[in-house]
């Protein structure tokens, strides 16, 4: 039965893992894609609305991962997506994904119960024009058409902020800015992470970088 991908674009960071794991996949040289990110905006709508959005579009190169998914796997795009906003199913499949808030079951053992009040009250807030935590009526909207999400939220490091000052080599630098040989950092400990999921491909780079500068040292007898 046919499959198709479907891309919930108000959730995508832009982060590209999705062009990166399809090339890796399919060996696809660093201009080619298979699927490729398109940005809309940053576009001023008017003076309170913004659109800033990334859509993910699958080109002519794209088989949904048909090798993957004979041996039961997801496409690769779908597996890494950093953000889950994209799904591969059939028409039926897809379609049962859209759901309303109270069909939108416990996925994350949450009080689906007090959710579902917590809706009401909010929505009979937007209707009055009066919030229980004092939002201006301006800046609020009913909720009412799906589909919606749950992400189970945990404490956790994932990023550092600033961090250990590298040149573009990777080299880690010294307190005079000159780099200090055969010493490297990329990803979290570099300060060219950010507090995005950018980060993943942010960490590749200067991975690369770093292993390039490497390749070109003579060996070192410690």
């Amino acid at each position: 039965m046919r499959k198709y991908l479907a891309v919930d674009y108000e959730f995508c960071t832009g982060c590209h893992t999705c062009e990166i794991a399809c090339q890796q996949e399919h060996g696809l040289a660093p201009d080619r894609f298979g699927i490729k990110l398109t940005q809309i905006g940053p576009d001023q709508l008017d003076e309170r609305r913004w659109q800033y959005e990334f859509v993910p579009v699958p080109t002519d190169r794209c088989d949904r991962c048909a090798r993957r998914q004979a041996a039961g796997k997801a496409p690769t795009c779908v597996q890494h997506c950093q953000a889950g906003c994209l799904y591969c199913g059939t028409l039926e499949e897809l379609a049962e994904a859209i759901q309303t808030v109270d069909e939108f079951g416990n996925p994350v053992s949450m009080n689906t119960q007090g959710l579902l009040e917590a809706v009401q009250r909010y929505n009979e807030g937007c209707a009055a024009g009066q919030d229980e935590y004092g939002r201006a009526a301006a800046e609020m909207a009913p909720v009412a058409e799906g589909p919606f999400y749950a992400v189970e939220l945990c404490i956790g490091v994932l990023y550092t902020i600033g961090g250990l000052f590298h040149d573009s080599a990777s080299r880690l630098l010294d307190g005079d800015n000159e780099a200090i040989p055969r010493l490297y950092a990329a990803g979290n400990v570099g300060t060219n992470s950010i507090l995005r999921s950018e980060g993943i491909s942010g960490a590749m780079l200067y991975g690369i970088a770093a292993a390039r500068d490497v390749a070109g040292l003579d060996a070192w007898d410690a």
